[in-house]
């Protein structure tokens, strides 16, 4: 086994399935998560592995010696969908990156996806490497879509960042992902906006609720990310479309056009607030702890849970 790091973050609860630790999480990961060792030097404002932190929102990342996470991975590579690995911007992380890919598929890409997450805007050449190792999916973070607001989040330019998106979206079909964070200041019709440039360009997008780093409070209402995520679920079904949602003056999404109980039939599996993302991923308890309310529901949802949403978005449809 060839490896250019010697330690791998891993998140608790992956870590709890393949045996690294004795912790027994409420819902399994259904996505082992791992995590560069390094700290980032991407600057986001909302990810604490800029602000010398174990976590990258609210999962703690242990560090452990990446061959032994490697073999209990291929152990227990029956118990996942995919591996993603996460990684943060620091020296060589690319070369570090191409070598974990290497060992992962060569060891458990025969029964696991094997995805990365990954600051390669404007690296053709390193996004067409690593899929023709055998990267199943890159994500490449856009996280806001505020134009007036981006640089308070992210560097770079939201202009050129999803225009790139798009590009690779179109070269490498279905093996492109990005997401969109609620809750940094965007409207309801930039989210909307997005979203949809980036499925009708094939690029698989997930939608997350905005984590505070700690000692600051969400700003994100319930109700807010619950009327996105049906609108975004019921126009990935083609149920919906743009020109049938009623925005305010300040883009605000404050009705439909359509028929409505019948949409509402649709939503009544609970599906739409399930987390979304790449398939097979999640993500249980990224953006809230198990006692808070849950924004991203990683099992499927109770009837008195569903109920508890739909009454959430019931004006939305009268």
């Amino acid at each position: 086994m060839n490896v250019v790091c010697s330690d791998i973050r891993v998140s608790s609860a992956t870590a709890s399935v393949i045996g690294l630790n004795n912790e027994k999480p409420l819902v399994a990961p259904t996505t082992a998560y791992l995590m560069t060792p390094e700290r980032c030097s991407g600057g986001c404002s909302f990810c604490s592995q800029s602000q010398k932190d174990d976590r990258l929102s609210r999962v703690v990342w242990p560090l452990y010696h990446i061959k032994d996470v490697i073999l209990a991975l291929e152990k227990n590579k029956d118990k996942f969908i995919n591996i993603c690995v996460q990684t943060t911007r620091s020296k060589d992380y690319y070369s570090k990156v191409k070598e974990i890919s290497k060992n992962l598929i060569k060891t458990c890409g025969d029964s696991c996806n094997i995805n990365i997450s990954i600051d390669l805007f404007y690296q053709e050449i390193n996004i067409r490497e690593l899929i023709d190792l055998g990267v199943n999916r890159i994500s490449l973070a856009i996280d806001c879509v505020s134009e007036k607001h981006f640089n308070e989040n992210k560097n770079g330019d939201l202009n050129k960042k999803t225009d790139f998106i798009i590009k690779m979206g179109n070269m490498f079909p279905d093996r492109i992902s990005t997401h969109i964070i609620v809750g940094l200041k965007e409207s309801d019709k930039e989210i909307i906006d997005k979203f949809l440039l980036f499925i009708n360009n094939k690029v698989r997008c997930g939608l997350f609720a905005f984590t505070p780093l700690p000692g600051k409070k969400r700003g994100l209402s319930l109700q807010r990310y619950r009327i996105i995520q049906a609108c975004v679920y019921l126009i990935k079904k083609d149920l919906l479309s743009i020109d049938e949602i009623i925005f305010n003056e300040d883009d605000t999404i404050t009705g439909l056009k359509k028929e409505r109980k019948s949409l509402l039939s649709y939503l009544r599996d609970g599906e739409f607030f399930r987390t979304s993302g790449c398939k097979g991923c999640n993500r249980p308890f990224y953006n809230e702890k198990v006692t808070e309310l849950w924004y991203n529901f990683p099992r499927k949802p109770k009837e008195e849970e569903i109920e508890a949403a739909l009454n959430i978005i019931r004006s939305l449809f009268t």
